[in-house]
Order: C-alpha cells, then sequence, then structure tokens
C-alpha cells in the first residue's frame, strides 16, 4: 500500500504518518499549527491491505464477497482528533468492525447502490452513526461512494459546554444517536453539508485548486467536523433567531474577529467558539446586516484596508502589509476585491491621500 500525501508517496500506514512530527512531514508549514494535519489519498485493492487503511480509527475487517473489482479509494484529512474522508467502493464486500479510542462517527452516503446498514437499505436523510464499542456491520456494492466524520468524545465535550452565546448541546445527544445507529436528518442539510465538507476535503488536499476556500488547519479541519456534526445532530430546523440572541451572536462574533488580530477565523471557528450552528450563525447576520457573516466580515476587512491605506504614508508602507493586517493572505485576490468594492487597485488608494499630493521618491516607477 502506498499513501500520497502533500504529493508525496509515503509506504506506510496511516497510524505511523499521524505519529511523525510535523517537521519530518512533507506538509504546509503555515498549516501545520497547534494541531498537525494530515491529508492525502489511498488506493487498495488487496483485502488485507484494505483493513490498514483505517488502522488509526477502526479495528476494522473487509470481507470481499467477489475478487473482481474488489477496491477501495480513500481521500482524507484528519489530526489525532478528528478526520474526515471520502470512500469509492470497487466491488461488494461486508465491512465488520468497531471504532477504537472513544469516538463517534457519522456517515454520509454521496452516491447508494443499494448498500445496507445492519441490513438496513439507506433512505434518503438516513446516516449510519456509531461509537466506539460498538459494532459496525456495512454491506457495499461496487460504486458505492461516502464522506465519514469521526470525533474524540473529548472534543465534542469541549466544544459543546456552555461558554459561548448559544445554548449547550448535551454531549448524550451524540450516544443517544449512535445508540440507534441509524440518524435521521433533514435530506436539505444533509446534502447542503455533504457539498460543504467535500469542499473542505478538496482544499486540504489541493489548497491551490479552490480559491474560494481559506487554507485548511488541523484546528480548522476540526472545528469543519465538529460543526457539520453538531447541525447534523439538532433536532428540528432553526427557522427564527431572536432579535436579542441575533444582536449578542453578531457582538460577539465582532468581539472575537477583532481579537485574532491579522489572522480571521473561519465560519466553522466561529460556530465552534459561540457554540451556535452554522445556520444559527447565518441567520443572526441575516437578521442584523442582511448579509452573511462571510460577506460582512469580508467587507468590514475591505473597509478596514481602505481607511489604513487613505491613512497610510505611501513611502513607507506597502499594500502588501496592509493586506496582511487586514486578513488578506493572497494579494492578487485582495487586490480584485478591493477593486470591486471601492473601483480603484489600493495601490491607488494609497497614493491618493486626502488633502496631499503623492509625494514623488526619487528613483521610483511611476504610472
Amino acid at each position: 500500500m502506498r499513501m500520497e500525501a502533500e504529493g508525496t508517496c509515503w509506504p506506510l500506514g496511516i497510524e505511523e504518518a499521524m505519529t511523525m512530527q510535523p517537521q519530518d512531514r512533507c506538509s504546509r508549514p503555515s498549516a501545520v499549527r497547534a494541531t498537525p494535519l494530515l491529508s492525502g489519498h489511498v488506493r487498495v485493492e488487496d483485502p488485507e491491505e484494505d483493513n490498514a487503511v483505517f488502522e488509526l480509527l477502526y479495528d476494522y475487517e473487509t470481507v470481499h464477497l467477489g475478487r473482481q473489482g474488489a477496491s477501495r479509494e480513500v481521500s482524507f484529512a484528519g489530526t489525532p482528533a478528528a478526520a474526515v474522508y471520502r470512500e469509492r467502493i470497487g466491488g461488494s464486500s461486508h465491512n465488520l468492525g468497531t471504532l477504537r479510542g472513544d469516538k463517534i462517527a457519522l456517515c454520509i452516503p454521496l452516491v447508494d447502490t443499494k448498500s445496507s446498514w445492519w441490513g438496513q437499505p439507506l433512505k434518503r436523510g438516513s446516516l449510519p452513526i456509531s461509537r466506539s464499542g460498538q459494532s459496525i456491520h456495512f454491506t457495499y456494492h461496487g460504486g458505492h461512494q461516502n464522506l465519514v466524520l469521526a470525533v474524540d468524545r473529548s472534543v465534542y465535550e469541549a466544544a459543546w459546554a456552555v461558554d459561548g452565546v448559544g445554548p449547550a448541546m448535551p454531549c448524550e445527544s451524540a450516544v443517544a444517536a449512535a445508540r440507534q445507529q441509524l440518524l435521521a436528518s433533514a435530506p436539505t442539510r444533509v446534502a447542503a453539508w455533504s457539498r460543504r465538507l467535500q469542499r473542505v476535503l478538496q482544499a486540504a488536499l489541493q489548497p491551490q485548486a479552490d480559491p474560494s476556500m481559506p487554507v485548511i488547519t488541523g484546528a480548522g479541519l476540526q472545528n469543519e467536523v465538529l460543526t457539520a456534526l453538531r447541525s447534523l445532530l439538532e433536532n428540528g430546523r432553526v427557522d427564527k433567531v431572536e432579535q436579542p440572541l441575533a444582536e449578542s451572536i453578531v457582538k460577539e462574533t465582532l468581539v472575537r474577529v477583532d481579537a485574532a488580530v491579522n489572522d480571521v477565523p473561519s465560519v466553522a471557528d466561529l460556530c465552534v467558539a459561540l457554540n451556535v450552528s452554522r445556520r444559527t450563525l447565518e441567520m443572526a447576520f441575516q437578521r442584523v446586516t442582511e448579509t452573511s457573516p462571510r460577506q460582512f466580515l469580508t467587507q468590514r476587512q475591505l473597509n478596514r484596508s481602505y481607511c489604513l491605506l487613505k491613512q497610510a504614508n505611501p513611502v513607507s508602507t506597502r499594500v502588501t502589509d496592509v493586506a496582511m493586517a487586514c486578513g488578506f493572505h493572497e494579494l492578487g485576490r485582495f487586490a480584485g476585491r478591493f477593486k470591486q468594492a471601492f473601483g480603484e487597485s489600493p495601490r491607488d488608494t494609497l497614493h491618493t491621500r486626502v488633502g496631499r499630493a503623492t509625494p514623488k521618491v526619487l528613483g521610483a516607477d511611476t504610472d
């Protein structure tokens, strides 16, 4: 078995790779912060090697129902505490096992070929869920595809405690759902999260593939998994956020964004910090600002950069420094958004300070 990670083939198992120190991995230094992130792609055709694919998460056994076309492709991103992966199954097989450690795992079918969970056919909006110590029995048929979320209990217990703006979510909700083995969730919500998580996974595997996605860090991935799990576990659908709660959510969001200075949190980071679902955060911003959290925060960053450039000395200030200070880490995207918002380039704004002409610098290029 060979595992491809960050464009490099590693002839080792997932568990061995996860125990490597960040400096020993072929990964982006900027993306490895307090929580290391491992991402890659695995394809196996031998049943014995197939079992090793999930060595970190499962005590697992695969029994192929036919030798022809037997294969499993897995694209994954994870930390020691949380993971998301996408499977593509070739050939029919029984899959039996248990989760290692103390975890919850949730499966989101993407392409179903009459596969079954404990003999029950999968229905729309019906998600297989399991916890550590609970037996798993999944029967796949060739062509089946699914996403799986797995997270340590200690991580979601800490995230859902009563320390945010939103109400606490009892951790026993996850355990109770796992006892039922199938979680019922709104099909539209499931579809939305499957799209979101596939984009997150793709961004972890290929950081430059989707310019609209931020760099996925280990901590960021954990927050994406936590936010998705909370949303899918919530009973009912949030259709309204009252004005007082909406105002509290928006105010606390701005406090946390300002505290982060030049490293603006993602929507998932904010959801975990405030202990609210993604939909609750979006509805709060829609009620107070009439736009989405990401749109509002991006425009706020642009406004801040505009003011700083207008006030700056063009001799001693670089556009790049202002962009970074306002949380924009890709200068090309920043310049495009800035011009769309204000009708001029950041450089033009810097060189047209209010109240005085732009000074001439000897030896400098002129427009």
